[in-house]
């Protein structure tokens, strides 16, 4: 019994010592290993949020919930450019001419095909499969932006340059998010491209009744991929998502980090300069002095936060960059999740790629790349500019 009662009270005392390590180091008292642990916590968010305690947890949460904003403000482009890269679309405006005569076939336009989805299937399904792509993002931004932060922080000191150390941290970011969270990516491929129209007494024209957003489809979807290939069959495809997404989020992270980068040193030479020319005027040889000595010590200053402009300005062009690089690679994996049966779901990746290239040559590789930019660079403004606020706002790091 006195072994179990001194063990309480120094239990007791250490606790209390750790909610007055303030009292103690303006004391002058150094603090022990025990305290270190036990205000580890604390002092890791001592100037943030004080309701999320954890640094991982605070970057898991500002990404997915950037990542969710962003999807479902731009589903409905997103939907179209699944529609074009399957070819769902191509009976909607039918050829004319010899080309015609032969049965073949063009791909609407952006408003046209549009226009032809919700008169077909009703204005909410524009967001067909966005329950699933919600159920998507929030795991996948979510370990996309802990793992790519955590990765990019570790190689700092073993990874000089530091494009090369956000290429790397955003290449592994995206193979670990993206193969936690396939299955859900490929059901929301396969509700998306279904275009059945809404069935008679579902609900209005304009607005199909709320089955078409409930667990319906997605048990269906769901029942479906497992009946013809198994658990085996909710990663299908998942080779020529690596493909394409592990490269794609690399280049999405090293050009916003550069774009980012360049942004906020132009703006710190611009504010050096605007001050360096209205304090010479009162002190031009004080200024002198200390202009030179500012100079040496400014050899890698640490940079502000990126204003909500900045964010959105890199992360557009960042977007435009990696969409022109890889939306071949997306065309690709797209038919690889949505062919299903026969000799269609026997085809392999490099079956698909030559098979494009018969329909239309290289430019079957960019079909639907109209919407895709208009889908990505809104997309990629709007997550990490919520992203940087939602780090500013939680004292994420």
């Amino acid at each position: 019994m006195p072994q179990i009662t001194q063990a309480a009270t120094e239990a007791i005392g250490g606790w209390s010592r750790a909610c007055s390590g303030v009292e103690a180091s303006t004391s002058g008292r150094t603090p022990t290993s025990q305290d270190a642990q036990l205000i580890l916590l604390s002092d890791e968010t001592n100037d943030a949020a004080p309701l999320i305690a954890h640094n991982a947890f605070k970057l898991a949460l500002c990404g997915g919930i950037s990542g969710a904003l962003a999807k479902t403000c731009t589903a409905p482009l997103a939907r179209l450019t699944i529609l074009y890269q399957v070819q769902a679309l191509a009976a909607v405006v039918p050829a004319v001419g010899a080309a015609g005569a032969a049965g073949a076939s063009r791909q609407p336009g952006v408003l046209a095909a549009l226009r032809h989805v919700v008169a077909t299937e009703g204005l909410a399904s524009l967001w067909k499969g966005n329950l699933v792509t919600i159920m998507h993002r929030i795991p996948y931004s979510a370990t996309n932006f802990w793992a790519y932060e955590s990765t990019k922080r570790a190689l700092e000191g073993r990874v000089d340059n530091d494009v090369a150390r956000a290429w790397t941290a955003g290449a592994f970011s995206g193979l670990v998010a993206c193969t936690a969270a396939y299955p859900l990516d490929l059901l929301r491929t396969r509700i998306a491209a279904d275009t059945a129209p809404a069935p008679p007494g579902s609900g209005l024209r304009w607005m199909p009744a709320p089955r078409f957003l409930s667990r319906g489809r997605v048990r269906t979807a769901l029942s479906r991929i497992l009946a013809e290939h198994g658990v085996r069959g909710l990663y299908k495809g998942l080779g020529a998502t690596l493909v394409q997404v592990v490269p794609g989020l690399a280049f999405n992270f090293c050009f916003y980090d550069t774009f980012k980068k360049l942004a906020l040193q132009a703006q710190a030479r611009a504010e050096a300069q605007a001050q360096a020319a209205g304090d010479s005027s009162s002190s031009s040889g004080e200024r002198g002095d200390e202009s030179g000595s500012g100079s040496g010590a400014g050899a890698g200053p640490a940079l502000p936060s990126p204003s909500p402009l900045t964010s959105a300005a890199s992360a557009c062009a960042a977007g435009l960059v990696t969409s022109t690089l890889t939306f071949p690679l997306d065309v690709v994996r797209r038919r690889l999740q949505v062919y299903e049966r026969g000799a269609l779901g026997a085809m392999r990746y490099w079956d698909v790629v030559a098979a494009v290239r018969r329909e239309a040559g290289l430019a079957g590789f960019y079909r639907g790349i109209g919407p895709e930019y208009m889908k990505v660079l809104p997309g990629m403004a709007i997550a990490f500019t919520t992203y940087e606020a939602l780090k500013r706002f939680t004292g994420a790091v």
